[in-house]
């Protein structure tokens, strides 16, 4: 594991101790195809695996998934993922902190936001040093990979433009 999650996991530690794990049980976690191939097979159990986008298997060909079982996430262990910082995705390493992209170019990150469902959002958009560790975690982790804009579209899910612009009024705070 790299120092760099190591240092997220302790420092988003305190939050999710604190509100046990709210996240790891109440909602999906999106993955991006390449994440997914880095798990162990053994640590997936196809059986109890959900999407809502029907990719039931790991293939190469897939470049998101959203992964949930009953609206549980399939690697939580009620509190905490069992995968450990060095597997977990993007989307769970850096809830509830993301970027939101300039689409017109390729990996340009225009603003960044935290998601209001996290009971800690207001301490987590003043604490500079989480915020910081976040930036550079995505900005690291996407700067080695092939993604294009149309991959990043689709791990934000498909959205009419009206609809997202409420949902991101009643749902996001920019920090940038």
């Amino acid at each position: 594991m790299s120092s760099l999650e190591k240092s997220i996991g302790e420092k988003f530690d305190k939050y999710c101790r604190e509100c046990g794990g709210l996240c790891c049980r109440c909602r999906e976690a999106t993955f991006f195809g390449w994440e997914l191939n880095k798990i162990p097979t053994e640590k997936v159990n196809l059986s109890k695996l959900d999407t809502n986008w029907n990719i039931l298997k790991k293939t190469k060909d897939s470049n998101i998934r959203r992964v949930a079982i009953n609206k549980i996430c399939a690697f939580s262990d009620g509190s905490q993922c069992n995968l450990g910082e060095e597997l977990n995705p993007l989307d769970c390493l850096s809830f509830p902190v993301y970027p939101i992209f300039n689409f017109k170019e390729e990996k340009k990150i225009k603003k960044w936001i935290v998601h209001k469902n996290c009971p800690f959002f207001k301490e987590i958009s003043k604490d500079k040093e989480a915020v910081n560790l976040v930036k550079k975690l995505w900005k690291t982790r996407l700067k080695n990979v092939e993604i294009t804009n149309d991959i990043l579209k689709k791990w934000y899910g498909e959205w009419k433009e009206e609809d997202k612009e409420y949902w991101h009024d009643q749902n996001l705070l920019d920090i940038n």
